[in-house]
């Protein structure tokens, strides 16, 4: 072990008490800049982790409610295509209900994702349900709006999924299973 400590030893014993001591400062200075520069960076990075879980976390009820919403919309449509016409009036209530739960989603949107291709995709489908989704069968019209809820719950997901897995089975359980 000396062999190891040799140079620091020798160079200990040629300085006086004021060098040693400013030397042992500058090692513990040097040491203290480290583990704070260390430690700032850890926690800026759980700090930009959990305002991104916010975010998220703040997503999943306009999303459920424009899910809910378009649900809706998808059973009164289906009850109006299969003939029943006095549903029209409660069509036309639920559609501008389900439009307002997703320009308010939208609204709640960070630009970053209004950009990106789920969303956009989520918008095609959704405006061609409002424009030609009662000219549409039944089926096909079921089909768009069952494929639209399946688009915004992968959204939702894609959206408050964490790297952390017991994270993501906190967020999973409180918003889906719940």
């Amino acid at each position: 072990m000396r062999i190891l400590f040799h140079p620091a030893i020798a160079l200990m014993n040629r300085l006086g008490y004021t060098k040693k001591f400013a030397l042992l400062g500058l090692l513990f200075l040097i040491a203290i800049t480290v583990l704070t520069y260390s430690l700032f960076n850890s926690l800026s990075s759980i700090i930009q982790n959990s305002q991104r879980q916010l975010e998220s976390v703040a997503l999943i009820e306009p999303i459920s409610r424009a899910v809910r919403n378009i649900q809706l919309h998808r059973g009164f449509s289906a009850a109006l295509l299969g003939g029943n016409e006095t549903m029209r009036d409660r069509l036309a209530a639920k559609e501008k209900l389900a439009a307002d739960s997703f320009d308010a989603l939208e609204q709640r949107l960070p630009a970053s994702l209004k950009t990106g291709q789920d969303w956009r995709s989520i918008v095609t489908d959704w405006h061609s349900v409002q424009k030609d989704g009662l000219n549409w069968t039944a089926a096909e019209n079921f089909a768009t709006h069952t494929r639209l809820i399946q688009y915004l719950l992968h959204f939702e997901i894609v959206q408050t999924w964490d790297t952390k897995i017991d994270m993501f089975h906190l967020i999973d359980i409180t918003a889906y299973r719940l």
